[in-house]
């Protein structure tokens, strides 16, 4: 999904009522309500993919 508000691709972790919880390949997670989303687009999804390997690869590399 693409949070409007926060101009953020994310993916879906919850609905409770108007509320939807998004999360970020990096754990980032956050409120928002639904009619601030709209589904992402193909490219939007290549994107959070290509944060989600980043986002593996920094963390291999901590101690």
């Amino acid at each position: 999904m693409f949070d409007r508000d926060k101009e953020m691709v994310a993916v879906v972790r919850q609905v409770a009522g108007m509320e939807v919880t998004v999360e970020r390949p990096s754990g980032l997670t956050w409120q928002v309500q639904y009619r601030h989303l709209r589904p992402g687009t193909q490219r939007e999804a290549h994107q959070l993919r290509a944060l989600a390997r980043l986002h593996r690869i920094q963390c291999r590399g901590m101690p």
